[in-house]
């Protein structure tokens, strides 16, 4: 955590250092917990039973907000030990919700394995770990665009960050919500697409631009509408009306981004289905150095962190662009 804190917020003081390195060890274990559920998730998974991945995200959340609830109203914790304890707290609930629903019958057995489980040959581990690792990076890499913009907002003045963070809450609540409802009806239809006949249908493919389109418009909404709902949303308590304007002054860009990004998701899901994985890698790279590119433009010429939201949408619709390309260089079924 340390390292972490020096290369993902440089400008912060060491006093904000230390209360960072505290939470994100904290919150590194509320990732341990999940990360220990998605066994029992898989092995519920190949029993037949519906176990939909947003489901965990449903029951870390709520245990999050009972206990932030509890430590701040009940025991009046204020500080930052509060949200990364009540974080922890999120992680660990998964891990035992996961551990019942399987079952009495299906504890036992689990437990069983484990306990006979010996040291097995590299080479027989060598394609899953190859998989995971490749999974692992890919996420890593998806994920560096906004790890680079929260660098880059420390460096400009107190504040920055959170506003920054803030406005990237509502986007990404709003893109969860539209990614993960179509991918439960789409993803199966492209699944069964390309194992019959190898590639997308014409259907599918109208639906894929038709949801795009309408986040397109729920973005454009978003943007309009971005004043009123920042200040519906955040506007109480310690955050005042000069953080609101902040905020909603960054989040009227972000959501412009909502289509590409949207569209970024579902490119990046036809691809995995296709079996290219290393294509979404190749892509993920690519999409970093145009962002590392306009945040370098952004810094240079001061446009604040204002400019800085603005390089979401050049990263989306940059990563549109390399999926695009990647997915029409496939060759066709004969």
């Amino acid at each position: 955590m340390p390292l972490q804190a020096r290369w993902l917020a440089p400008g912060m003081s060491e006093a904000d250092h230390a209360k960072l390195i505290f939470a994100g060890r904290v919150c590194w274990t509320m990732f341990l917990f999940v990360i220990l559920s998605l066994p029992l998730r898989s092995l519920m998974s190949a029993r037949g039973r519906i176990w939909p991945g947003a489901a965990s995200q449903a029951i870390r959340s709520g245990g999050f907000v009972v206990v932030l609830l509890v430590l701040v109203f009940v025991l009046g914790r204020e500080d930052v030990t509060a949200p990364a304890a009540a974080a922890a707290v999120g992680g660990a609930t998964v891990l035992v919700v996961h551990i019942f629903a399987l079952g009495k019958q299906g504890r036992r057995r689990f437990a069983n394995v484990v306990g006979q489980l010996r040291p097995p040959e590299f080479r027989v581990l060598e394609p899953t770990l190859f998989a995971l690792a490749t999974v692992v990076l890919t996420q890593i890499l998806l994920s560096a665009g906004r790890l680079m913009d929260r660098a880059a907002a420390t460096l400009i003045e107190e504040g920055m960050l959170a506003a920054l963070d803030y406005s990237y809450a509502l986007v990404m609540a709003v893109g969860a919500l539209l990614g993960t409802s179509t991918n439960l009806v789409l993803a199966p239809r492209m699944g069964r697409s390309i194992r019959d006949s190898g590639r997308l249908s014409k259907e599918e493919w109208r639906l894929i631009f038709a949801i795009t389109g309408v986040a397109t418009v729920i973005g454009l909404a978003l943007s309009g509408l971005g004043d009123l709902i920042v200040r519906v949303v955040y506007q109480y308590g310690a955050f005042d009306a000069t953080a609101a304007a902040l905020t909603s002054s960054i989040f009227r860009i972000h959501a412009l981004a909502l289509g590409p990004l949207i569209l970024a998701l579902l490119l990046t899901q036809v691809l995995i289905a296709s079996g290219k994985q290393k294509s979404v890698t190749v892509a993920a790279i690519g999409n970093i150095f145009i962002k590392l590119l306009s945040l370098l433009s952004v810094m240079h010429f001061g446009w604040g962190v204002q400019g800085i939201a603005a390089t979401l949408i050049i990263a989306e619709t940059t990563m549109v662009m390399i999926l695009g390309s990647q997915i029409a260089r496939q060759p066709r079924p004969c």
